[in-house]
């Protein structure tokens, strides 16, 4: 019975995962389990009474191996056991180095202390590990040279847990000081639609955490109070609490400006082909550049070569005070911008109106008015006389961005085709009641 006891245990220690192996107080080896003699390459035979560091090469840099096995075996009561895994260096036979982890315990007989070291093979593991690291390393790599910027958010805590660079800067603020804060304090209290921007139950983030992707657009906010339109996508994460979505966060703002302009002229050309007035289409063609720019208020204004002044034509976003003051005024230089673009026949741009001579005789009504920056871009005919002006107004001082005269100029150019062609219509139709009056007479 006692043998086949003992042919049973041997059996199960030769099927275990892990290599065992059996050490007297010298630290030599009196039996290894099927398990160690693969992974060492070696046969029971070979290597009894051999110290344990010929197959653990590193296991003692100097001094005992019994002394270091007892240190690490340290037995707990009679029956329990410190096994705190140590990582170690094994040696194939081959003379391969190869990773594993060592478990010792102590076994008291009546003769001797024996030390079972329990071997396993942390080779797969390491290159899982490794292979894991790789991946965070490219993850990492991805999103921090992303062009969009992203945030990671707990849904649970309503903060943002992770962000790349481009977060940082797109928000004007630091990462420390992003990962503090929620969407909250990214975003303006309303949305373009004028909905409150939380409070109001939209579902994309259910949606993300059911696993949908859902592409939505967004306005944020950043730190210095810039209001940004953006596209946002959701995706969930992989975590333990299920919790965590994934935003990525495109700043659309020249998408949305090409819209506007688009739609705006798409307004404007309507006007100009029906039989509206020319008033009409100019305010429409004005009606672009303030849609762009918030800020910004405009006028159009048509040049009478006869009596060398300038009419309002289009404006509606002008206070009626000031419109009255500047209707018929003279085409000279100290009378604003408009003026003097068409004496000058150039672009003239005023960052500030209070300051500036070309305003001498208007300034105190651009200034009563709330007008501190004007530039203001002649209209030419195709034959190169002046037609008019388009004057660009700010409430604050400051000088146009290139952008910004690049607009513009795109509608004084639609102005041009709006006013040669009214004024081609209207000619057309005087021509037509001349001959029409010779011939009924």
């Amino acid at each position: 019975l006692e043998r086949e006891s003992g042919v049973k245990l041997q059996a199960i220690l030769d099927h275990v995962k892990d290599g065992i192996i059996s050490c007297d107080h010298l630290g030599r080896i009196e039996s290894i389990n099927r398990t160690a003699e693969r992974f060492f390459g070696v046969r029971q035979c070979d290597v009894l009474s051999d110290t344990l560091d010929t197959l653990l090469p590193d296991l003692v840099k100097d001094g005992d191996i019994g002394q270091a096995l007892e240190a690490m075996a340290a037995a707990q009561e009679n029956t329990h056991y410190d096994l705190a895994a140590r990582e170690v260096v094994a040696k194939h036979r081959r003379g391969e180095l190869m990773p594993a982890e060592i478990l010792v315990s102590k076994m008291a007989t009546r003769r001797r202390p024996t030390y079972i070291v329990c071997v396993r093979d942390t080779g797969e593991r390491s290159k899982a590990e490794e292979a894991l690291k790789d991946s965070e390393a490219r993850y990492r790599v991805l999103v921090e040279n992303a062009p969009e910027a992203v945030v990671v958010l707990d849904v649970e805590s309503g903060h943002f847990v992770d962000c790349n660079e481009h977060a940082a800067d797109f928000f004007r603020m630091k990462r420390e000081e992003l990962l503090q804060v929620g969407p909250e304090a990214i975003s303006p209290p309303e949305q373009a639609d004028g909905t409150p921007s939380f409070g109001t139950t939209r579902g994309y983030v259910d949606q993300a955490l059911s696993g949908g992707t859902p592409v939505f657009e967004w306005l944020h906010r950043d730190a210095e109070g810039n209001t940004i339109p953006c596209e946002v996508r959701f995706v969930r994460l992989p975590s333990s609490s299920g919790s965590l979505i994934r935003a990525s966060i495109i700043d659309i703002t020249e998408r949305k400006r090409a819209e506007l302009i688009a739609a705006g002229e798409r307004r404007a050309f309507e006007k100009i082909a029906s039989s509206e007035p020319l008033s009409g289409a100019l305010t429409a063609i004005t009606e672009v550049v303030e849609r762009v720019l918030p800020d910004a208020i405009c006028c159009i204004r048509l040049y009478d070569p006869v009596k060398r002044t300038l009419a309002h034509a289009a404006g509606p976003s002008l206070p009626r005070e000031y419109v009255a003051l500047m209707d018929d005024v003279p085409a000279e230089i100290r009378f604003g911008s408009c003026a003097a673009a068409i004496a000058l026949q150039r672009q003239i741009i005023v960052p500030d109106i209070a300051k500036d001579a070309l305003w001498e005789h208007r300034r105190e009504a651009a200034l009563r008015a709330g007008l501190h920056a004007c530039w203001s871009t002649p209209i030419t005919s195709s034959d190169g006389g002046m037609l008019g002006t388009f004057a660009t107004y700010l409430k604050r001082t400051g000088m146009p961005s290139r952008r910004d005269l690049e607009l513009v100029g795109r509608m004084t150019q639609l102005a041009r085709i709006a006013i040669e062609r009214r004024r081609g219509e209207d000619a057309l139709r005087e021509s037509e009641g001349r001959f029409r009056g010779l011939f009924d007479n």
